[in-house]
């Protein structure tokens, strides 16, 4: 496996983890006061989620090394990971592993300073984000900027709520899994199209022109946008057939609400791995 490609693959799996904490987090801030045997389950997948984004950070920094030598003993070579150190990569490392830190600490109780920390820890690993890549370079950063990190919010936010969904669902009695899905998807329902208002004012901004459609950064962008769609029918249909079916306890209601959130789960998964790929191997095309 070339570095380029495995380093690909360890950022989308970085990827997944951080946002699968970060959103967990969210979940618990804004579900944890009605949550019963469920929080326990909620609170392990998050930290588990953690300690991994705490393996796969360093392993795929470590692999910037190998990607400008050429070959994975690029690893081995202490100038080339001196010379990554001096990057904006090793800022956007450090911001990462204090706020997943932080994230860990916050999931040690439900202390009032733990709650300061776990909304500092998400705050810090979505802008992140921003610290690095096309937006930090471009003149209108101040625009983009907070686009990007609202568009990081909001995914981790939709991402990492459907595995707690699953649990709560699965462990809480049928009133209080109702409450919290019609809450949830309330709150999703406005903010969900935030992604799609942020993706498209970005990238109407790093595409010149329709035809950069057409390039491999374009054609990566587009799929995305496919599976975007897919993930928006599905979310109406959770919100207006299943989510009603909970809350008058239609049967098998529960289980098909699970398998439409593992659907949804999948389905974002190839989206940040997809997302690594995009960032590893292409950039927005200059213009003609």
């Amino acid at each position: 496996m070339t570095p380029d490609l495995l380093s690909a693959f360890l950022r989308g799996l970085s990827f997944v983890a951080l946002a699968q904490a970060a959103g967990g987090m969210i979940f618990l801030l804004m579900f944890g006061a009605v949550l019963g045997p469920s929080r326990h389950r909620i609170e392990r997948t998050a930290r588990v989620s953690a300690l991994a984004a705490l393996v796969l950070l360093p392993a795929q920094f470590a692999l910037e090394a190998a990607r400008m030598a050429g070959n994975l003993a690029g690893v081995l070579d202490t100038g080339l990971q001196a010379f990554a150190l001096s990057t904006s990569l090793a800022h956007v490392l450090a911001a990462r592993m204090i706020g997943v830190v932080l994230l860990l600490l916050a999931l040690t109780g439900s202390r009032p300073w733990t709650r300061l920390a776990g909304a500092s820890a998400v705050l810090l690993l979505a802008g992140s984000f921003a610290l690095t890549g096309h937006t930090a370079a471009d003149d209108q950063r101040w625009l983009l900027a907070p686009l990007l990190v609202l568009h990081v919010l909001v995914v981790s936010f939709w991402f990492g709520a459907l595995r707690p969904l699953i649990h709560v669902t699965a462990g809480e009695p049928a009133s209080v899994s109702a409450q919290v899905v019609a809450r949830f998807s309330r709150i999703a329902g406005w903010m969900v199209p935030g992604i799609l208002l942020a993706g498209l004012v970005l990238t109407a901004r790093l595409l010149p022109d329709i035809q950069a459609l057409g390039t491999p950064y374009g054609m990566t962008l587009v799929a995305k946008v496919t599976i975007f769609a897919a993930l928006m029918g599905l979310a109406a249909f959770n919100r207006w057939r299943l989510g009603p079916s909970l809350a008058i306890g239609l049967p098998q209601a529960r289980r098909n609400f699970r398998l439409a959130v593992a659907t949804e789960w999948t389905l974002i998964v190839f989206v940040l791995m997809g997302t690594a790929i995009l960032t590893t191997f292409w950039s927005p095309p200059e213009a003609g």
